[in-house]
């Protein structure tokens, strides 16, 4: 799953392991600190030597930065979900898609953008970083708002990486829900 910053990634990829435990999320690696939001546990937290490290080694299989933070996504994530019988779900951004469509795993892999209106992901960030209003959460804001804007404008060039573009407009049980019947389709 790819798309804007507050689209809706990590609220979609919950319901879609709600709807069918065949799937199960597949933790990212990052170096940004814990925000403390009840998604923390999502998160493989190293420091920056340490993910750099990770790369070098080859355990990282794509990798991203992202407002001076590292993003990657750890092979062991990957072997851990095969273990268990499950389909690992990947929240990712455009250059992690671009990377993972490189990967040895690109072609059992359904690459999906949700998108919404600008406006919308606005609100989605203002309330993400402004509660409560801080010069730290207005920069972050700042800089969110406008990795989204850029994103949005220069889509096209992006788009032909994805199998499945969807709107998270409707609920997010519907939304899930058509991915699973995408995924399933595969």
């Amino acid at each position: 799953l790819a798309g804007p910053s507050a689209v809706g990634k990590t609220t979609i990829s919950d319901e879609i392991m709600r709807q069918n435990d065949k799937f199960t999320l597949s933790r990212s690696a990052t170096t940004r600190a814990p925000r403390g939001d009840g998604h923390d546990d999502e998160y493989v937290y190293l420091t920056r030597d340490e993910f750099l490290a990770a790369i070098e080694s080859g355990d990282i299989l794509e990798h991203t930065e992202y407002s001076g933070d590292l993003y990657g996504t750890p092979k062991s994530e990957i072997l851990r979900a095969e273990r268990e019988g499950k389909y690992a779900l990947f929240i990712l951004d455009l250059a992690g898609v671009a990377s993972l469509r490189e990967s040895e795993f690109a072609d059992d892999t359904l690459f999906v953008y949700i998108y919404d209106t600008l406006n919308t992901l606005e609100e989605r960030l203002y309330a993400r970083y402004m509660d409560p209003p801080t010069v730290d959460g207005l920069t972050k804001f700042a800089k969110r708002k406008e990795q989204n804007i850029a994103d949005y404008l220069g889509f096209d060039k992006h788009a032909p990486l994805f199998d499945l573009m969807i709107s998270n407009a409707t609920t997010v049980s519907e939304t899930a829900a058509n991915i699973i019947a995408a995924m399933s389709e595969q």
